[in-house]
């Protein structure tokens, strides 16, 4: 029987694996899931919002906290890019209790009198789930992003929304 550790084979696992070839993980450091993230950061609407969770929660790159509407469906909020971008991918992490039913519908476009409908996501819904639209062609010229919720069983409320590059 033989046996195979990281130095066999010229030591090249060990290698690859050594710590003084790898990034100090007590180092800070750029988050690579947020290069792409045109939504971090950018100024947001609502439809409406509670005073202690704003709608800049839900585009500050962390689900830790939320933007809540304080309210049942329709309620909706809009990111502004700030200029026409190509994207590949929404990403939204929903906040929601109770778990159940919901429609939301994404809309995008160059002017927030024009956003075309884009995609529905329908079904049971829960807490910190992850919802996710990658389009089969990326977007071209959109600077709005407007999430419209239809149905849910809770008040209106994301943790977060990504709008990613292709």
């Amino acid at each position: 029987d033989s046996f195979y550790n990281a130095l066999a084979g010229s030591g090249q696992i060990n290698e690859v694996l050594a710590p003084v070839n790898r990034p100090d993980p007590c180092q800070p450091g750029d988050f690579p899931f947020f290069e792409n993230n045109l939504a971090l950061n950018k100024p947001v609407r609502a439809s409406r919002s509670l005073e202690s969770n704003p709608a800049s929660q839900a585009v500050n790159g962390t689900s830790n906290d939320w933007w809540g509407a304080g309210d049942f469906a329709p309620q909706w909020i809009e990111i502004d890019l700030g200029e026409p971008m190509t994207v590949g991918l929404i990403r939204l992490v929903t906040s929601q209790s109770p778990a159940g039913l919901t429609r939301h519908q994404l809309w995008a476009g160059s002017a927030r009198d024009s956003l075309s409908l884009v995609h529905t996501f329908e079904g049971n819904t829960y807490d910190l789930q992850t919802l996710e639209f990658a389009p089969e062609t990326a977007l071209e010229n959109v600077r709005y992003i407007r999430v419209l919720t239809k149905q849910s069983p809770s008040w209106i409320s994301w943790r977060e929304i990504e709008v990613l590059t292709p």
